[in-house]
């Protein structure tokens, strides 16, 4: 009969306060190894608006018997107010409260044999995106002076820049250090925990350096040094006074040296034996960290302190198709060819049926959640299922600046690929495609390029682990111009200071949406008449956009070309979507662009490739496109030209590969670009190998 995580525990810690120093390190690495290869960690956040049992159904049911083998909730919504009764902190008006409940996944995980640590976020900052001090703390409010910014600066800074999140507390100051103690301290007096985890990641900003992205200085790694032997004494403590190990969790950035730069001094907090069990990341690019997570277990083996590797929902979204089950299985996989266990982070908000919208996750585990539950356990569990292993796209200077500080992404995408140039990608698999092939099947695997700037007539060269490969034709031919709506010509027959014809105009102070203004210009290109998108100085964004009926062929594909400049320097999406009038979301299909608008006129394109008209289950004369041109951070104007939908051949790049020259580890995917019919570049956007067994 197997022993159960909890009931081990236990037994280990019978004798805890006669052991010394070293059997209680060894009875803390005994409970730590018993976790297994999967972690689930939710921020919990639908536990205010929750009874219990609405709770447990949505979000904790579909856990019991499966290999799960550790749960991480939050308890602190935003910054310094928890979601669980408490005599430190204020507490958010919530059911289980009222209902005089500890933590509601406590109860539950215990009463199904799984271990439970409360996710304590160190540094939250989503109170920094709300006006008039919406989600903030009164104790946050009541001394500024603590934080690292001032309230207002998500106005006067771009949303990338590490200034604009000014609700970061400053752990130089040693009341956040002694307040943040006190909240860990009260949970391991009151609750029966088997660990805490400490989560420095959300958001790493603890010091006035990284303002600047510049590293801590050593008073900093002290501090915090100082802070986590603290943290030690107090949880041994209450283990003591519980006769049962109480663990320290971190997660920290995919690297040492990032890490330490934001303060974090990991050799040194192993060294003390201050960690009993280390996350890694922020699963942004779940794919692409696989050489880092390899390196961080590495470090850890001769500490004898597990890794377990973050794959965040919000990650796996961003990844083209990667939102699927066979993307998840091909994370999970890389993470356990790299010796690390998998942890699932936001994992609720990832998987939602077609048609749902986000507030399906308050209700439901999805299917395709519930299965993956049972899945991502082990290697054992995902030998022979299909998957997908990709190579992540993220463009570091453009990400939001509350996670940029901790972000550790090496052999990522975008690629630029120019005529006659080459690029080289590297493709991480973890696992011999061909030796896990199930009894009588076997391997099969597609390369699947996206090209931004691509047409079909293309000529891409593509070499797999040195082996040229052959393009599959696909699809058919693009639909007419005549099927779309022309864009509005802002030249002919409208005023300057006119609404734009076709399009409207929205924006968003943090709080409520409001309108905004998309009006006719005279600075347009070579002095012709344009379009300008203004805000007001209370908006935390705003867009322009309109929408277009549209009927489908077969497989066409789509560029929104634009041509954009601003009066300074501003981050602007350009995005196109897919819309079924009969469905609530509007990412059917998508192509979302994220572009460095300078004071320059420059083209900017999204090209959108709509699926099969099978898979939309709706008449296919019967869909909607939508264009936005959407601005972030202060204060800029950007001015608009030529905006155009273009129907163009079919883009996509599609590949048969041998299954034997697939490795287990790194491949090496070699791009060239040979003909061109266009003079511009085209740039590498997304690249996956799908691997399928029939």
């Amino acid at each position: 009969m197997r022993i159960t995580c909890l009931v081990v525990i236990s037994v280990l810690a019978l004798c805890i306060q006669v052991l010394g120093d070293e059997q209680i390190k060894q009875a803390r690495r005994e409970a730590a190894r018993r976790f297994g290869g999967l972690v689930i960690n939710d921020d919990a956040v639908d536990t205010q608006n929750r009874t219990p049992e609405q709770f447990i159904a949505a979000r904790l049911a579909a856990m019991a018997n499966t290999p799960i083998g550790l749960v991480t909730h939050e308890t602190i919504d935003t910054d310094n107010v928890v979601t669980h009764p408490s005599n430190v902190v204020e507490t958010v008006k919530s059911h289980l409260i009222k209902a005089g409940h500890d933590p509601v996944a406590l109860e539950f995980c215990h009463a199904n044999d799984i271990p439970y640590f409360p996710s304590i976020r160190m540094n939250d900052v989503h109170d920094a995106m709300h006006p008039k001090w919406q989600r903030t703390a009164v104790w946050k409010r009541e001394h500024q002076d603590y934080l690292l910014g001032k309230h207002g600066d998500n106005k006067r800074f771009p949303h990338w820049s590490v200034k604009a999140w000014w609700s970061a507390k400053n752990f130089e100051v040693p009341q956040v250090r002694d307040r943040q103690y006190r909240v860990l301290e009260e949970m391991c007096q009151v609750y029966d925990l088997d660990g805490l985890e400490l989560d420095w990641l959300r958001a790493p900003i603890l010091f006035p350096p990284t303002l600047d992205m510049k590293p801590a200085q050593p008073k900093h790694i002290e501090i915090m040094n100082h802070f986590m032997r603290r943290v030690r004494k107090m949880t041994d403590r209450a283990a003591g006074e519980r006769g049962r190990p109480l663990l320290v969790a971190v997660r920290v950035p995919m690297n040492v040296e990032r890490s330490l730069a934001l303060g974090l001094d990991l050799q040194t907090w192993f060294e003390e034996d201050l960690v009993d069990m280390l996350v890694v990341g922020g699963g942004y690019a779940p794919m692409a960290m696989a050489q880092s997570v390899q390196a961080m277990v590495q470090f850890a083996r001769p500490f004898d302190v597990p890794v377990y590797a973050c794959i965040s929902a919000s990650g796996m979204k961003q990844m083209y198709g990667g939102d699927t089950v066979e993307a998840y299985r091909g994370a999970a996989m890389n993470v356990f060819h790299a010796g690390a266990g998998v942890y699932l982070f936001n994992f609720p908000y990832g998987l939602v049926p077609s048609g749902k919208g986000h507030a399906y996750s308050r209700q439901h585990t999805s299917p395709k959640q519930a299965q993956l539950y049972h899945e991502l356990g082990s290697v054992a569990t995902l030998k022979g299922l299909d998957k997908v292993y990709g190579v992540d796209h993220i463009v570091e200077p453009q990400f939001q600046g509350c996670s940029r500080p901790g972000l550790v992404i090496p052999d990522r995408l975008p690629l630029a690929l120019k005529p006659g140039g080459a690029a080289t990608a590297k493709l991480p698999v973890g696992e011999d495609i061909v030796a896990n092939a199930p009894e009588g099947k076997s391997a099969h695997a597609r390369l699947r390029l996206r090209l931004s700037h691509a047409v079909s007539a293309d000529d891409v060269t593509v070499r797999f682990n040195g082996q040229a490969l052959s393009r599959i034709a696909t699809g058919g031919p693009a639909f007419g111009r005549e099927n779309l709506l022309i864009n509005p010509d802002f030249e002919q027959g409208h005023e300057v200071g006119e609404t734009v014809p076709g399009w409207r105009g929205s924006g968003y102070d943090g709080s409520k949406h409001m309108d905004a203004k998309f009006v006719i210009g005279d600075a347009g290109r070579g002095g012709s008449r344009g379009a300008v998108l203004a805000r007001a100085a209370n908006q935390s964004w705003v867009i322009a956009d309109q929408y277009l009926m549209a009927k489908i062929t077969r497989d066409p594909a789509i560029q929104f070309s634009v041509w954009l400049r601003a009066q300074q320097p501003s981050l602007v999406g350009v995005h196109l979507y897919l819309h079924l009038p009969k469905q609530k979301r509007y990412d059917v299909a998508s192509a979302r662009n994220q572009v460095r608008v300078t004071t320059q006129w420059k083209e900017f394109r999204s090209t959108l490739v709509i699926p099969d008209a099978a898979t939309l289950q709706e008449p296919t004369n019967a869909v909607q496109l939508r264009a936005i041109i959407q601005l972030r951070g202060p204060g800029a104007e950007v001015y608009v030209d030529d905006a155009a939908l273009i129907p163009i051949g079919d883009p996509r790049f599609e590949f048969d590969v041998d299954p034997a020259l697939v490795r287990a580890g790194y491949n090496d995917i070699e791009l060239g670009l040979t003909g061109r019919q266009m003079d511009s570049q085209i740039t590498v956007e997304r690249l996956s190998l799908a691997i399928n067994y029939r």
